[in-house]
């Protein structure tokens, strides 16, 4: 079993497909709850990679990460809360830093693509004493039509810039 993880994005595929067949009657139910889903995914997700042999002291949720100068002269706090982080098999010195956003066909979609866009900015402006190896914004929705998700992808990239 592994003990650190070298791809999020392969990793995190191989939950989803996980949690479509095992947890296909939460996955639906979770739909109406809106903003309480992006919270259980993210624990799912923790728990998931705690199952797959990562220890409990390589993954945790909640972090809060310094920034560098730029993101932290926006700041108060001068730091970036993190929705979860896995250390890097690659380098075992380093980490994953991951933000969760879900979109839901409603009103909010276009401010969740916006709080995505700003979670990547400020993920790409830690301080280099949060020893990074990968940040991501995973974004996920349901029912979500092509033209919003374009035009939200197309909001991340510009705004993360």
């Amino acid at each position: 079993m592994p003990n650190a993880i070298s791809n999020l994005a392969e990793s995190f595929e191989a939950f989803m497909a996980w949690l479509s067949a095992n947890r296909a009657e939460e996955l639906a139910a979770l739909e109406h709850t809106v903003n309480g889903f992006e919270h259980w995914l993210r624990l799912e997700f923790w728990v998931w990679l705690l199952g797959e042999g990562i220890p409990q002291d390589e993954v945790g949720l909640e972090y809060r990460a310094e920034l560098d100068e730029k993101g932290a002269s926006l700041r108060p706090d001068k730091q970036k809360r993190i929705d979860l982080w896995v250390r890097a098999q690659s380098n075992k010195e380093r980490y994953h830093y991951v933000e969760f956003k879900v979109v839901f066909p409603n009103a909010n979609a276009g401010k969740m693509f916006r709080q995505a866009a700003s979670d990547l900015w400020y993920l790409r402006h830690l301080d280099k004493s949060q020893l990074v190896a990968s940040v991501s914004v995973v974004v996920i929705g349901r029912s979500v039509g092509d033209f919003v998700w374009e035009r939200g992808r197309k909001a991340i990239v510009k705004g993360a810039e």
